[in-house]
């Protein structure tokens, strides 16, 4: 009996213990579908999460964990993937962060229905998680303007941002 109470016990704790560190424990924003636009097909559901609540995108600047789950709609090849990289490399609005997008350009696998991407970032970390791979930058900088490329004033961000930043009336 006291084998068993004492294991009850730690489970207990450790129950206790996962959920008081749990950096995922972030509330949600919202979410966004971005679909091609002349045949409407879906490309992926983008999902954000804060550790704030926030209503405008500016406000994701100032979090300091935020995360971006990209749940893929379509099979869609990393060449398509790594082209899109490098065009937020040419836009972006911190310069001089090339070598990040070379590095995830390297790893972007081809995305099957159903894979995720997953952005997780949080003090001065961005972390990025693709199916099977990872990788992880420390500069603050980086991990403050990582969402402008789904959700600043670009192409992408004016059909993602209004759709997860929506008033909750709409």
């Amino acid at each position: 009996m006291v084998c068993w109470s004492l294991s009850l016990k730690k489970i207990v704790l450790g129950l206790f213990l996962v959920s008081s560190f749990n950096t995922l424990a972030l509330d949600k924003v919202g979410s966004g579908l971005l679909t091609f636009t002349i045949f409407s097909f879906e490309i992926y559901e983008l999902e954000l999460y804060s550790d704030k609540k926030i209503k405008a995108f500016s406000e994701l600047k100032d979090v300091d964990k935020y995360k971006m789950v990209f749940t893929f709609r379509k099979n869609i090849k990393s060449d398509y993937l790594k082209e899109a990289w490098t065009e937020s490399q040419k836009v972006f609005p911190a310069k001089v962060k090339g070598d990040y997008f070379k590095q995830l350009e390297n790893i972007q696998p081809d995305m099957k229905d159903g894979d995720q991407i997953v952005i997780l970032a949080d003090a001065d970390t961005v972390e990025f998680k693709f199916p099977g791979k990872s990788l992880k930058f420390k500069d603050s900088t980086f991990k403050k303007n990582v969402p402008w490329i789904w959700l600043g004033a670009n192409e992408v961000g004016e059909k993602l941002a209004p759709q997860i930043f929506k008033s909750p009336e709409s």
